[in-house]
């Protein structure tokens, strides 16, 4: 478990009301049926947001930028152990 750090998590909610309202919005004019890409296009970009902010096409501040990834500072401190 990798905890999101401050940045991610502010363009996670940020990108979840987005993406909440936008696959509302398709289910009520489409069914749920026939809303399958826009619900995986929602988790997507969730999942990218959770994994790296560089991964995802929005503009960003230069604080979310700086901070990187929790994710992959995590996985740099592995390898350091590893190696």
């Amino acid at each position: 478990w990798v905890e999101l750090n401050e940045a991610q998590r502010d363009v996670y909610e940020t990108m979840r009301l987005a993406m909440d309202k936008k696959v509302r919005d398709e289910i009520t004019r489409k069914g749920v049926a026939r809303s399958q890409i826009i619900i995986l296009e929602a988790l997507l970009k969730l999942r990218q947001v959770c994994c790296d902010l560089r991964l995802v096409n929005m503009p960003l501040t230069a604080k979310a930028l700086r901070s990187g990834s929790g994710k992959l500072i995590s996985l740099m401190e592995m390898l350091e152990e590893l190696l």
